[in-house]
C-alpha cells in the first residue's frame, strides 16, 4: 500500500510540473509527424510502383 500512495505522489507531481505537460506535447507531435511521414511514404511508393509498371508494359 505504500508504494501505492508513492506511485500517486509521483503522478501527481509530473501533473504539476510543465516538464510533463510539453514532454506529452512533444511525443504526440512526433507520433503525427511519424504518421505523415508513413502516409507520404506508402502513398508515394504506390505512385512510383504503378509509374514504373505502366512504363515497363509500354517498353514490351
Amino acid at each position: 500500500m505504500k508504494h501505492l500512495f508513492g506511485i500517486r505522489r509521483a503522478l501527481a507531481r509530473f501533473r504539476a510540473e510543465e516538464t510533463g505537460a510539453s514532454l506529452i506535447e512533444y511525443s504526440i507531435l512526433i507520433g503525427l509527424m511519424t504518421a505523415t511521414v508513413l502516409a507520404i511514404v506508402l502513398v508515394v511508393g504506390a505512385w512510383m510502383g504503378s509509374a514504373w509498371t505502366d512504363l515497363n508494359a509500354q517498353l514490351t
